[in-house]
């Protein structure tokens, strides 16, 4: 991923780098493949950061600079991204950061590193305002907070996962005005009425819901097809005279698939999810376990694989790491 002179980095069909499985493709290769990813998204975090900083510092006194910030100005118009899919990223890289901390063996700097390095894109993250991918990383913090207290009776660093994100997301949230307003309409009962309401991000989810379960009635089985999905969304929003609405997808993945495959199609899609999963759990594989329980959550609130950033980004680490799982399997059944 390179950084451009539009600032283009994510711009994954002219970026994403290929891996070709057919090489021999080592755990220590795979390892540098992560610190790769870990790099640039640090990069790019810092870059547009500072950027934006400076363009308000510009306009705006120092103490009102992240209060004027933006997500959409960070990553939509700055790096020609969705601050959707570079919360996901982050997050991601925010959990190989854990992974490296916790699993791998390093010296001393190295680990105060990777925890500065954690809380700053913690700070990104939150600035940025992707809702769900902050919700899936709490909810994962919380599982691995609830399993080291438990299972592996390490009450520090229990809490520390637990402590950390939420003492960063209060002091974001306090200072900035932008994010604020991503998570406060969460607990305002009105926002979740149906109408014509684009602007509302929570309320044209519910609005389109309306009109998936409606266009599902019509053809549980198989579903309308893959191709049909957004022309009949289309036509049910104009129906309904839900204008802003129109060219607008499910806003879920599984919903996706529930209409243009079906029934059918959606419990494959589950099933794709599941069995990775329940197969990286006796693999004891960690990192692919996160990934597997982040995209899945994330999934709920967004058609991820709808646009190339998406589908590159889950098809990549998801080959990469479930490639890892049949190589450690493979090495087992050679000790045998």
């Amino acid at each position: 991923m390179q950084i451009t002179k539009k600032w283009g980095c994510f711009q994954s069909r002219k970026n994403f780098p290929l891996i070709l499985f057919t090489i021999k493709l080592t755990p220590k290769t795979v390892t540098s493949i992560l610190y790769s990813l870990v790099i640039s998204i640090s990069l790019v975090s810092i870059s547009a950061l500072g950027y934006t900083v400076y363009r308000n510092y510009i306009a705006n006194s120092l103490t009102t600079i992240f209060t004027e910030m933006y997500g959409t100005t960070m990553s939509d118009q700055l790096l020609g991204i969705s601050h959707v899919y570079l919360s996901l990223y982050v997050s991601f890289t925010i959990i190989i950061l854990c992974y490296f901390l916790f699993v791998k063996e390093k010296q001393k700097y190295i680990s105060i590193l990777i925890i500065i390095l954690i809380a700053f894109l913690l700070f990104f993250l939150f600035l940025l305002g992707g809702k769900m991918s902050i919700i899936s990383l709490f909810l994962l913090a919380l599982i691995v907070c609830i399993t080291f207290i438990i299972k592996e009776k390490r009450w520090l660093v229990g809490v520390l996962f637990i402590v950390l994100p939420v003492s960063i997301f209060f002091i974001t949230i306090k200072n900035s005005q932008y994010v604020q307003d991503r998570f406060y309409p969460l607990f305002n009962s009105a926002n979740y009425e149906v109408g014509d309401n684009s602007w509302n991000s929570i309320a044209c989810r519910v609005s389109i819901m309306k009109c998936t379960l409606a266009n599902f009635i019509k053809n549980p089985i198989i579903g309308t097809g893959v191709g049909d999905v957004q022309d009949d969304l289309d036509e049910c929003t104009g129906d309904l005279k839900f204008i802003s609405l129109k060219g607008m997808n499910p806003h879920n993945e599984y919903f996706q698939y529930l209409l243009g495959t079906g029934i059918i199609g959606v419990i494959i899609f589950i099933l794709s999810l599941i069995f990775p999963f329940v197969t990286a759990y006796k693999d004891k594989n960690k990192l692919y376990l996160c990934f597997l329980f982040l995209v899945s959550l994330c999934f709920l609130t967004e058609s991820l694989l709808e646009r190339q950033q998406g589908v590159m980004f889950f098809a990549f680490f998801n080959a990469l790491l479930a490639f890892q799982i049949n190589k450690n399997q493979l090495a087992k059944e050679e000790q045998k």
